[in-house]
């Protein structure tokens, strides 16, 4: 944690996570157990904040733990990794999430509802996140995306996914 406070020296400038998927749990995690004075604004892109219908289910497989280990069991709906986040956020956090999937086995037979194919667009969603939009990405395709970069930009400058006023 020291090595990313060192990075912010200037206490004039913002400091801004962007993460995606388990990337964004963390970056919320870390904004959510530090103190930045100088925090500016968080993305989390096709990150499972409620935890994963999918992780939940399949964690329980040894093919699936020895594949991706031990971490994608934090990201199960009920983890105790994922119950000590915040669930009503009291910072800038801007959400993104994909609705489109081609994993046919995890969206009609573990995701129910709309989704990318491993994260259910309902389970990104935070209490107090400023804004959500939701984007026509599959999860694997969601950060390779000009319209995902364009979104963060936007979060960044204007803290809502929406053109700054004025510009």
């Amino acid at each position: 944690m020291e090595d990313i406070k060192s990075y912010c020296i200037d206490k004039k400038r913002k400091i801004h996570f962007v993460g995606y998927s388990m990337g964004g749990v963390l970056a919320r995690y870390i904004v959510e157990n530090n103190k930045f004075k100088n925090l500016g604004k968080v993305v989390v892109i096709a990150s499972p904040s409620q935890g994963s219908e999918v992780a939940s289910v399949l964690t329980e497989t040894t093919l699936y733990k020895s594949i991706f280990g031990p971490a994608i069991c934090d990201l199960k709906k009920d983890s105790e990794f994922l119950s000590k986040m915040k669930n009503n956020v009291n910072y800038e956090l801007g959400v993104l999430a994909g609705n489109r999937s081609m994993n046919l086995i995890t969206s009609f037979f573990v995701l129910s509802e709309e989704n990318d194919g491993l994260i259910s667009v309902e389970s990104t969603k935070v209490s107090g996140m400023k804004d959500h939009k939701t984007l026509e990405a599959t999860h694997n395709r969601i950060y390779k995306s000009h319209a995902t970069s364009d979104y963060v930009v936007k979060f960044i400058q204007c803290g809502e996914f929406k053109s700054c006023s004025g510009a």
